[in-house]
Formats: C-alpha cells, structure tokens, sequence
C-alpha cells in the first residue's frame, strides 16, 4: 500500500513541476532525470527478476551433476542470466549516454580530451618512457663478480 502512495506522490509532484513557473531548460532538465529514472526502474526490474527467478527455482528443484544433460543446461542458464544480472551495473552509462545530450557531451569531451593527449604523445616521439645511459658502452653490463675484464 505505502508503495503505491509513493509512486502517487511521485506522480503528482512531477506534474506539478511541470506547472511551476520553471525555466524551460530546467524543465526539460527535469523531464530528462524522470525518464531516465524511469528507465532504469524498468531495465532494472526486467533484468533481476529472471535471475532470482531463477535461484529461487533452483533452490527448490536442485539441478544435480548426476544428469550431465541438464546439469549442463541448468548452468547454461545460469551463466546467461547471471550475465544479465550484472548487467545490471553497467547500464546506467548506456542509458545516460542514448538520453542526455548533456552527458553524451560531457563523454565526448573528455575521451578526445585523452585520445588527443595520446596522439600528441605519439607524433613528438615519445615512444620509449625508460630511463638509459646516456653512453652504454661505459657501463660493465656483467653480472659476474668473480669475472673480471
């Protein structure tokens, strides 16, 4: 019950920032954060909810290694969904990318800003970052102390 009052009060306060005498781009602002909370309400409930699924199914029915063939299917759909459980971790980025302009921006800007630094980097020459001697024919390379040249 408390569930569904919050999402009412949710609700209502969006719209209501949409009445509110707000700029334009922090309205348009706002309406960005609500979708992309939205978003990733959705995508994280789609993407959990096969994996628990799952485990719960398996801790009721245990999947055991005295029938190669489905032991073998158990732990294909395991991997598959464990892998959609974690991708869960890494959405977030996607999401923010494909919906805020702002943040595609900020992205781009500080990948060229890297890459840029790597390309000078590389055309000036600066290949090889050891320290050497400046004359290593002076030096006796030998390791062996009981040699003497």
């Amino acid at each position: 019950m408390q569930g569904i009052v919050a999402t009412r009060d949710a609700f209502r306060n969006v719209r209501r920032i949409v009445r509110r005498q707000l700029t334009i781009v922090r309205r348009r602002l706002d309406r960005q954060m609500t979708a992309m909370v939205a978003i990733r309400i959705i995508i994280l409930f789609c993407l959990t909810m096969p994996y628990l699924s799952y485990r719960m199914y398996t801790f009721n029915y245990p999947n055991l290694p005295s029938k190669p063939m489905e032991y073998a299917r158990g732990r294909l759909i395991y991997v598959i969904l464990f892998f959609l459980f974690n991708l869960n971790y890494t959405i977030s980025f996607y999401i923010y990318v494909i919906l805020s302009s702002r943040f595609r921006r900020q992205v781009k800007s500080i990948l060229l800003k890297k890459y840029w630094q790597l390309q000078n980097c590389f055309s000036c020459g600066i290949k090889n970052n050891r320290i050497s001697p400046e004359n290593p024919e002076s030096f006796n390379t030998n390791m062996d102390p009981n040699e003497n040249d």
